[in-house]
């Protein structure tokens, strides 16, 4: 490991990791760090990969899952570097030099740096993901130019030094969304955030809807685990600086604009008038009743279209304009799916998930630890 670099990359896997063998493959050939895999339960496939590099990594293994958050917090005693990078093994470097560059220039000012990570488009939902990773790019790097400072961290890649993530306590072990709980605290204490677009990160979105969905219910549990706890400490946070909430919600969740421009819009005085004096007559003709309600329904109809509409168009605009600045792609008839339908199941998963943990206490998930195994 080069005395310049001093950097650790620990790579995490459960089971499979789809971009394993050639994440290692890239990592091998640079002698500008030190790689070390941490691997819960591996399959056969995992350790006949971990064997091959085995001469050019160090690797822990566990037949028992212990969780990302604490693997990642053992794997810590085994690392040298005063800079850490943390790379999911459904990930791989689009090209290792930018990585070495990030290395070998590295601000020692900076204290978390995320990665930019591009999702590879390869079906209908993978394309759909891809915008998730838009909008995690487009706060990340809103957030770091507006405060040095981010409340979510995505954190399947990034870099933190050593120092910094010992002093928040390392990753949560009593939290499912451990990178979000560290970079809460993190923006609570003030450290300071950089998004590095130079250094590219590509992943595999879930190989199905049935797999996405697994992998929302727990983000969304996650979340509303995380939210459960902190609460408190993100409304202060929220009333002091309230962007730190509001630019996530637009962009994570770009159909809630339609309901803000639902809130906002001016009645239609005429058809307002009209469902006025069709409602007293109610009282005396009966039959005008289904008339009421074909009027009530056609302004709220018409109130919901010109909303739609609207958020629609002031969310392509403001993400195509920040995807192309950030070197993503953007495509209108994609984007229009993500609105309509990718971002409002993925909002409503997020708002099951609160109530299932908030109101009816249900904080377990299926094979998924979050205390420590017996």
């Amino acid at each position: 490991m080069s005395e310049a670099g001093k950097i650790s990359i620990l790579v995490p896997v459960y089971r499979d990791g789809a971009c394993l063998g050639k994440l290692l493959g890239q990592l091998s050939e640079s002698r500008l760090w030190e790689v070390i895999v941490v691997a819960d339960s591996p399959s056969s496939e995992t350790l006949e990969v971990l064997e091959k590099y085995g001469k050019k990594i160090k690797y822990i293994i566990s037949d028992r899952r212990l969780g990302k958050a604490r693997s990642l917090n053992k794997a810590l005693r085994y690392a040298s570097g005063k800079i850490l990078v943390f790379i999911d093994a459904d990930h791989y470097l689009e090209n290792t030099k930018q990585l070495e560059d990030f290395v070998k220039q590295f601000d020692r000012k900076q204290e978390i740096i995320d990665f930019k990570k591009v999702v590879d488009k390869e079906n209908l939902l993978s394309r759909l993901v891809y915008y998730d990773y838009v909008g995690f790019a487009i706060v990340n790097w809103l957030s770091a130019k507006l405060a040095s400072r981010c409340i979510g961290l995505n954190g399947s890649a990034f870099a933190i030094k050593r120092n910094v993530f010992e002093d928040l306590g390392g990753f949560p072990e009593n939290e499912i969304s451990e990178d979000l709980g560290l970079a809460f605290k993190a923006y609570t204490r003030g450290v300071k955030f950089k998004f590095e677009e130079k250094v590219v990160v590509r992943l595999k979105a879930p190989s199905s809807w049935r797999e996405w969905f697994k992998q929302r219910w727990r983000w969304g549990h996650g979340f509303a685990l995380w939210f459960k706890h902190n609460y408190k400490e993100l409304l202060r946070a929220t009333i002091r600086d309230p962007k730190i909430i509001l630019i996530p919600a637009f962009f994570f969740y770009p159909s809630l604009t339609a309901f803000l421009v639902t809130a906002f819009l001016p009645e239609n005085r005429m058809l307002a008038g009209l469902f006025l004096i069709l409602f007293l007559m109610v009282s005396r003709i009966r039959f005008l009743v289904p008339l009421l309600f074909a009027t009530y329904f056609s302004i709220a109809f018409v109130k919901g279209v010109v909303a739609s509409t609207v958020s629609l168009a002031l969310s392509s605009l403001v993400y195509f304009l920040l995807a192309r600045r950030l070197g993503y792609d953007f495509n209108p008839l994609t984007f229009v799916v993500y609105f309509y339908f990718y971002s409002p199941l993925w909002l409503l998963i997020i708002l099951v998930s609160l109530i299932r943990v908030i109101l009816l206490k249900k904080t377990e998930i299926k094979d998924w630890p979050t205390s420590c195994p017996e």
